[in-house]
């Protein structure tokens, strides 16, 4: 995929992000990210904090932010639940 795809825990940690996205963000492998939420606001611009917060949240969410390399794009995040509807995680692209 050319766009961005990170695959994080219900914990917060990052589990897996594609080829795109560890060369944008310059992730080295399978690196270890423990806080995702955290690793994002190192990264990236938002207009708010509320706005970056979201990112993690409960519910689907989408937030304009810029790139340290002065790109502008649109974070989308998906929380994914299981069949009892507990939180495993998010897909964030």
């Amino acid at each position: 995929l050319p766009d961005c795809v990170f695959i994080v825990d219900g914990r917060g940690a990052l589990l897996m992000a594609n080829s795109a996205a560890r060369a944008m963000f310059g992730l080295q492998g399978t690196e270890a990210v423990a806080d995702f939420a955290a690793f994002l606001r190192e990264r990236l611009v938002f207009a708010s904090a509320d706005e970056s917060a979201q990112v993690l949240a409960p519910a689907a969410a989408l937030v304009e932010c810029t790139h340290a390399g002065g790109q502008r794009f649109l974070l989308r995040s998906v929380p994914r639940t299981g069949a009892q509807g507990e939180a495993l995680g998010w897909v964030v692209t």
